[in-house]
């Protein structure tokens, strides 16, 4: 290598070392480019020493931050700087942090570009700060700071709004037209409460429409503005028809002709957007990108109605000069319909809605953007819209959607009271025929009343139906656990279903279906609260209860006719509970709830030799072996081979089974976890190996599944810890670090997953104890304070997991062995202190597990406090 590349490497070292974690992948990305030889070099570097400082301690020299040009300067006022995200005609927006912020908070400052401070770009640019200023709406992006920079361009702060233009939110969300409607009238909101101010945008179109993560649109860039009240403005700007600022695609026709402008065009612009998100279609399309045709087209071309223009596919341009299909199915599709329904969907109050808006003649429109949203309100509620011609057979037929139980009974009872009119007639004139007529009527009734059993058949039906609607809901949890930083969709599809679970759970009692489905539900919520089997919030306690609701209803539901099914998830049920109660320190119960399992499953296999019976049968095994070996070593090696032998002979029937080469993984691990408990070191090496193997297969085949990735990381710990107990110190630092890098991609992945930051927190214990056997205590104090601020994380986050509880302890206790080596007798001995209380009250709940834990500080305490100020 030459020393011109060594001294790149080391340059982007350094900088990359100055940088917060979160921002170095981007700054390699932007720095590397296409060289990926160079990213990768300096990556490994920081793999091999993750706290690594920069050889030189000095700020990152300009011309290394993420800046899109040499015109952007790396700080503005107390903003750091991260990168260019937009540029327009007067500056450019910048990607920004508060130096002296401990939150971190990232914001967007516009700044105006050199050359372009005349004055009146300045004054505009004034302008707008100040309509945003004046502005404070949950969906307008509000002004945070404004200052100038030493050079004397001014800039202004922003809230940093993390989104998509609003048609792209819709498309890749795959929105409903209601739901597009009702985000729509968001905007709206935020447009009209502008106008209340006395402000017209001018400028509404996708791009300045942004949709969180949380689904909340923001308005931004009032850069063209225009102030309907002069004195809200300390000077004059010129918005007449001088000066035609404006994205043509989304301007009125008054707008283009250069005439003057009022809230009215910010109506028609809103008109245009609606047509886009509800057709993917532009209203018009443009031959050429002349003025004189933008203005004949807008001016005089009538828009195609949306419910006709959706089932049309279209060649557009793009900007590029490169073009692009729109196909109708494609459309309907991320709007959840096909062609036809789309269109039957858009006919009607839609297209008059949108066609109101879309009037060349500005007081032929919409009054004002309140009016506009207000119909679109009345339509989705069923009520007539102005849009529509007020007549009286569009009145009626709406009355009768929005009333149609009422006025089919209204119909009936005229119908009956006409009947027993006419019976009355017919009866005193011929008495002869009224043994017919109480036929008729006996017909009638019973008819009545099988259409009273059929509407109740309904109702059961539709609940019947909503209860499985919410199983099938969670059951997509165990599908995203497999996907690394996907626990904020399961928290959201938990807490999106939990209310109905609880209010429909009332209502099951005479319901054996419903109830099943809810036991379901409840046992897949479980699985999100307690993070035992895949990622989670760690709150053993909340699955515990969920877990216990289940099994409640389950248990009511095997009282009954014999379904092997519920007695299956009866026991799935029961191995749940036994992992939570575990992780609670409650391990009788745990105990008891295991043995429950396998009481139930035993008889079951001997008839039954069904695969997901057999797989079940062993994950009980190894549950109940887990919970003994501590207690009884014999017993937990017997339970672990029969689980082993179980899912090999599964796996050799059929090999090609993913799903049971991890149980056979899981398996090898387990025994090699019983060898390893022995002190067997040869024969647990072994095992893990075995595991390793399949693991490494299992990511082969599944390159992006977090828990494959997991997996592989829990072998190559296990591994370690083998190979430091019989001083292999290089072999297990190769497995630490193969372990620590995929831990931190998971749990930066995604930091919510408290099982993910675990796994992290234990890989950084096992490097603090490789470094105490190589007597590095720097090393190994790095190490350990990392284990104790990730354990801190971890027993903040859920104060009544046992394990996490456990692993602050261990790593104070970790640190106060380094402390002694300093030596720091008294601060080793206030860790040692933290330590013992809190295996002592661990302890408590399970002596067995923690005793050896609590004699084993109390001896470093006796041995740490002679040498102690404070004895």
């Amino acid at each position: 290598m030459s020393a011109q590349r060594h001294q790149r490497i080391a340059e982007l070292f350094n900088c990359v070392c100055r940088l917060d974690p979160e921002e170095r992948p981007a700054f390699l990305e932007m720095k590397c480019g296409g060289d990926l030889d160079l990213r990768r070099e300096v990556q490994a570097l920081l793999d091999k020493d993750p706290g690594a400082e920069p050889t030189v301690q000095t700020p990152v020299p300009a011309g290394t931050g993420f800046f899109a040009g040499p015109d952007i300067p790396d700080r503005i006022g107390p903003y750091r700087v991260f990168r260019e995200i937009g540029r327009g005609g007067m500056g450019s927006v910048l990607l920004a942090v508060r130096d002296d912020d401990q939150i971190k908070k990232r914001v967007a400052i516009k700044l105006i570009r050199r050359g372009m401070d005349t004055a009146d770009i300045l004054r505009r640019f004034d302008l707008e700060r100040q309509v945003l200023t004046a502005l404070s709406h949950p969906n307008i992006a509000r002004v945070m700071d404004a200052g100038a920079t030493p050079e004397g361009l001014p800039y202004f702060v922003m809230e940093y709004i993390e989104g998509e233009p609003i048609d792209r939110f819709c498309d890749a969300q795959e929105l409903s037209i209601v739901e597009r409607l009702g985000l729509f009238a968001k905007v709206c909101s935020a447009v009209h409460y502008a106008h209340q101010n006395l402000i017209v945008h001018r400028d509404l179109k996708p791009g300045n429409i942004l949709v969180g993560a949380d689904g909340e649109p923001k308005l931004l860039d009032f850069g063209i503005a225009k102030m309907l009240n002069p004195e809200l403005s300390a000077f004059s700007i010129m918005t007449g028809p001088e000066i035609r600022l404006m994205t043509p695609e989304y301007a009125s026709p008054e707008q283009v002709a250069g005439k003057p402008v009022s809230t009215s065009s910010d109506v028609y612009s809103l008109g245009v957007l609606l047509y886009e998100l509800l057709t993917g279609h532009a209203p018009y399309q443009f031959k050429s990108r002349l003025h004189e045709e933008i203005i004949r087209v807008i001016c005089e071309v009538e828009p195609e109605r949306p419910s006709t223009r959706v089932t049309k596919a279209e060649t557009v341009s793009r900007g590029d000069g490169t073009t692009r299909l729109i196909d109708p199915r494609l459309v309907a599709k991320t709007r959840h319909g096909q062609p036809h329904k789309l269109k039957r969907r858009l006919a009607g109050d839609i297209d008059n809605i949108v066609l109101m808006a879309l009037r060349k003649v500005p007081r032929r429109r919409y009054s004002s953007v309140e009016q506009f949203a207000q119909d679109i309100q009345r339509h989705l509620t069923g009520l007539p819209v102005i849009a529509r011609p007020d007549q009286w057979s569009y009145r009626a037929a709406k009355f009768l959607q929005r009333n149609r139980a009422g006025v089919a009974t209204a119909a009936a009872v005229f119908l009956l009271l006409l009947a027993g009119i006419v019976v009355t007639g017919i009866a005193w004139r011929e008495a002869s025929r009224q043994a017919t007529i109480a036929r008729q009527a006996s017909v009638v009734a019973v008819a009545a009343q099988k259409a009273a059993e059929q509407q109740r058949d309904r109702a059961d039906n539709e609940r019947r139906r909503a209860g499985m609607l919410a199983r099938k809901l969670l059951e997509v949890v165990p599908d995203l656990s497999k996907l690394a930083g996907a626990l904020p969709s399961r928290e959201q599809l938990a807490a999106s279903t939990v209310e109905y679970l609880r209010e429909a759970e009332a209502d099951s009692k005479g319901d054996p279906q419903l109830r099943r489905e809810l036991a379901a539900a409840y046992s897949n919520l479980a699985a999100l609260q307690g993070g035992v089997r895949s990622g989670g919030k760690g709150d053993p306690a909340a699955a515990a209860e969920s877990i216990r609701k289940s099994i409640d209803l389950l248990r009511t539901l095997a009282q009954g006719p014999g379904d092997p099914a519920i007695s299956l998830d009866l026991a799935a049920a029961n191995i749940r509970l036994a992992d939570a109660l575990e992780i609670a320190g409650e391990s009788p119960a745990a105990l008891a709830a295991a043995n429950e399992a396998l009481s139930i499953l035993e008889p079951i296999s001997r008839s039954d030799g069904a695969v997901a019976t057999r797989r079940l049968l062993a994950t009980a095994y190894n549950k109940l072996a887990d919970l003994e070996l501590h207690s009884d070593s014999s017993a937990a090696l017997r339970h672990y081979t029969i689980a082993y032998q179980t899912r090999e002979d599964l796996l050799k029937a059929d090999p090609a089974n993913a799903d049971l080469l991890r149980d056979i993984s899981v398996a090898c691990a387990k025994r090699g976890k019983w060898a390893f408990s022995q002190q067997q070191f040869e024969e647990a090496k072994a095992q893990y190996d075995a595991a390793l193997r399949h693991r490494l297969e299992l990511v082969r085949l599944a390159p992006d599944s977090a828990r494959a990735k997991r997996d592989l990381l829990k072998a190559r710990q296990e591994i370690a810890g083998v190979l430091l107990a019989t001083e292999d110190l290089d072999g297990a630092e190769q497995h630490l670090r193969a372990a620590y890098t995929t831990a931190r991609e998971l749990a930066e992945g995604d930091p919510s997953d408290l099982r993910a930051v675990l796994d992290l927190a234990q890989t950084q214990c096992a490097l603090g104890d490789l470094a105490i056997r190589r007597d590095d205590i720097e090393e190994a104090r790095r190490q350990y304070t990392s284990y104790l601020t990730a354990a801190s994380e971890l027993k903040q986050a859920s104060p009544e997991n046992t394990q996490y509880q456990f692993e602050w302890a261990k790593a104070r206790e970790s640190l106060g062995t380094v402390l002694v080596r300093v030596p720091d007798p008294d601060a080793a001995l206030v860790c040692f202190n933290d330590a013992l209380a809190v295996y002592e009250s661990l302890a408590k709940k399970s002596p067995k597990n923690f005793e050896p834990f609590v004699e084993q500080v109390r001896g470093e305490i006796a041995k740490t406090a002679p040498f102690a100020s404070h004895k």
